[in-house]
């Protein structure tokens, strides 16, 4: 037998386990929400200081006496400069504030005046069950800040691929 001496006398049973383990299963979805956006706004970052870079060295290359950048080297440039607007705009859209899906106080009112009087069982069930619809709720919106991260990564690679391309 595997389970511990107090977990097998446990009259509860397994609930105190589930309960436990759908919390934290809504903190993680949580956590994959802020890191998807951190990680968006370092992309958003990286991208600004790339493009000024690239700003600042068209300029330095178009300002020198004499020079005149390569009439191929040109559609590359513009190539990176859109690739980085589309990534700075992918990453953004990972803090776009979605409507994740929470408990209203409407609900918790409902449910207290319903519901008081549950046993702790019955209590952990409905509460198990109602984390199980916010994590429903929050897989689906941080699948689509996934999305747009990956996305927004690719075309940073893309536009600093453009940029090596422009440049040799």
């Amino acid at each position: 037998n595997c389970l511990s001496p107090s977990a097998a006398s446990d009259d509860r049973g397994g609930t105190s386990v589930y309960a436990t383990y759908v919390a934290a299963q809504v903190a993680s979805q949580e956590e994959r929400k802020r890191s998807f956006e951190q990680r968006g706004l370092a992309v958003i970052t990286t991208s600004g200081v790339l493009v000024s870079l690239l700003f600042g060295l068209t300029s330095v290359l178009t300002g020198a006496v004499g020079y005149h950048l390569p009439h191929g080297s040109r559609g590359w440039i513009l190539a990176a400069l859109v690739c980085f607007v589309v990534a700075a705009i992918a990453a953004i859209l990972t803090n776009l504030p979605l409507n994740y899906s929470g408990v209203t106080a409407d609900a918790l009112k409902k449910a207290i005046d319903e519901r008081w009087g549950d046993s702790a069982a019955e209590a952990e069930r409905e509460v198990a069950l109602t984390e199980v619809t916010v994590i429903r709720r929050a897989k689906a919106r941080n699948r689509l800040k996934g999305r747009a991260l990956i996305f927004a990564i690719a075309a940073e690679i893309v536009a600093i691929l453009c940029l090596a391309v422009a440049v040799a």
